[in-house]
This record gives C-alpha cells, sequence and structure tokens, in this order.
C-alpha cells in the first residue's frame, strides 16, 4: 500500500501561511462544521471506522470517529 498524508494551511491576515492540520492519511471535508464555519475533517485510511476532527477555533481536534456518516468505535 503506498502512504498518503496531507497537511492544510490557512493563509493569515498578514499574509504568512499556518499549519493547521497535518495527518497520515486520505483528508476528506465533511458537511458538518465546527468553530467558524470550518468543515470538520475526516482521516480516512484501511479499516472501516475513521476518526473526524473538528476545528475549535485554534486548531482541529479529535470530535469523533465515524463509518459512512454512522459513529463507530475504532478497534483496539
Amino acid at each position: 500500500m503506498a502512504g498518503t498524508g496531507f497537511q492544510l494551511v490557512s493563509k493569515q491576515a498578514n499574509g504568512s501561511w499556518k499549519l493547521v492540520a497535518g495527518e497520515i492519511g486520505i483528508p476528506d471535508f465533511l458537511k458538518t462544521k465546527g468553530a467558524g464555519g470550518w468543515p470538520d475533517l475526516m482521516i480516512g485510511g484501511p479499516g472501516f471506522c475513521f476518526p473526524v476532527q473538528r476545528w475549535n477555533g485554534r486548531e482541529y481536534v479529535l470530535h469523533r470517529f465515524e463509518y459512512e456518516g454512522k459513529p463507530c468505535k475504532p478497534p483496539r
């Protein structure tokens, strides 16, 4: 399997760029939203239960796990 990762950046008012998220996996922007209307971010990969991060106004943090739009529990 080929590894995939991403880095999400945001342009700041002063013209600089700020790293707001970076993970190993495939990003999927969801319709649900966090602070400031930023979309929730599902981190996909192998398996059937994926972490969803939500923007809290400062950073993306783990909010829930889901698969095909439904809550799930990650394997241990």
